[in-house]
């Protein structure tokens, strides 16, 4: 599936070619109000974000930007289980970050650098619903794990951005990411609570050399 995505998304640039060629060095690039993006690194599966979309708007050498994205999945997973003992999985994970953006444009180039800092927002909620069969008066037992993971935090950004063509850019992020994890677990059986698997709350932070590589339209 993602081959096929990447082919058409390069065949579209090629399509749009006369557009990238007639735009010369000396016209300015940039200058459009609104930006809508995509990330492109799920097609190599290496993304950090689930699906999403990033929109930016810009100012005078500013910009205030919003990512918004969701993943969301529910499966039966017969690893090392039977058929009368199921495991059922639902997973949901909404995403918002806001942010401020700060530009670097130089007359005459198609490439812009940018810093900016973001204040994202995550929810990870996992259930596992294990179904248990039995002979006896109760005809299965339901049991239930779930885990909720609240991550927040701010996320120091540099960038750097490349105009193909007045309406097409594409860029790239490195990312330093302070995150305050809020984590809960716990299960239930038929209802009852049954235990309390894990509850911690962390300060940790990463550098995240590629977050993101967007693949920006220019109103």
């Amino acid at each position: 599936m993602r081959t096929p995505v990447f082919v058409f998304f390069s065949l579209f640039l090629f399509w749009n070619g006369d557009e990238i060629r007639a735009q010369t060095a000396h016209e300015k690039p940039y200058g459009s109000k609104w930006e809508a993006s995509t990330d492109l690194l799920w097609l190599f599966g290496k993304n950090q974000y689930p699906a999403s979309l990033f929109v930016r708007r810009n100012y005078e050498k500013r910009a205030l930007r919003m990512r918004l994205g969701m993943y969301g999945s529910r499966y039966k997973d017969l690893t090392g289980q039977s058929l009368n003992n199921p495991l059922y999985i639902t997973k949901l994970s909404p995403y918002l970050a806001v942010g401020y953006e700060w530009q670097f444009p130089k007359e005459k180039s198609r490439v812009v650098p940018y810093l900016a800092l973001d204040i994202p927002f995550s929810l990870q909620y996992d259930m596992s619903r294990n179904d248990v069969f039995t002979s006896g008066t109760v005809p299965y037992i339901i049991n239930r794990l779930y885990d909720v993971k609240i991550t927040t935090g701010i996320s120091g950004i540099a960038g750097l951005k490349y105009y193909i063509s007045k309406n097409w850019s594409v860029s790239a992020e490195t990312n330093l990411n302070l995150r305050l994890i809020f984590s809960d677990s716990y299960g239930t059986s038929n209802g009852s609570s049954k235990q309390t698997a894990l509850n911690y709350r962390r300060l940790d932070g990463e550098l995240v050399p590629l977050q993101v590589i967007n693949a920006t339209y220019h109103f």
